[in-house]
């Protein structure tokens, strides 16, 4: 069932596939001659109702500078329930049978919260159909064991990068 949405002059396309007999929504925000790249959401909480979440206006800014494809995980929102044994993995392969069905060969990848965890295996697993891997408040513990030392750099450049300024500016107004 593909439904459009429109919003802010963009049309927001709603889609439904099946892969691997699991079905889910993602949504195509965008011009497709545009860089592509994947937003993968954080995971809801179950007893937040799906239509709670809603990264429609983070879908239409991204889509100012790429086209968006933003896939439901499998097991949340309006998507089939997850199996058990699903790992990361699975969930990365699925992403990229996704994108391999919409003729994306490489993309942008970025991932908010478990999402990121998702983002991470991909990038691992796929690192040839990657550009970039973007992770937005990512857990740093995740299946990728032999790559958690680098998910936990990139934690400590952040907070690096935030204490930085704030420093120099401490020290301009000490001197």
């Amino acid at each position: 069932m593909d439904q459009k949405i429109k919003r802010d002059s963009q049309i927001i396309q709603d889609k439904k596939v099946t892969i691997d007999g699991l079905s889910f929504y993602y949504r195509l925000v965008g011009n497709y001659q545009k860089p592509p790249l994947v937003f993968l959401h954080g995971h809801p909480m179950p007893s937040r109702p799906a239509d709670s979440i809603d990264f429609t206006n983070v879908l239409l800014e991204f889509s100012k500078y790429f086209y968006v494809i933003a896939p439901e995980h499998i097991g949340t929102m309006r998507s089939t329930p997850a199996p058990k044994s699903m790992t990361m993995n699975d969930r990365a392969r699925i992403v990229c049978q996704l994108l391999e069905r919409l003729g994306i060969q490489k993309t942008i990848m970025s991932g908010r919260s478990f999402g990121g965890l998702v983002a991470a295996s991909f990038a691992v697993a796929y690192p040839d159909k990657i550009k970039r891997l973007i992770l937005i408040d990512s857990s740093t513990t995740c299946q990728i064991k032999k790559y958690t030392w680098l998910l936990r750099l990139r934690y400590w450049i952040y907070k690096i990068m935030i204490a930085l300024p704030l420093l120099i500016r401490l020290k301009r107004q000490l001197i």
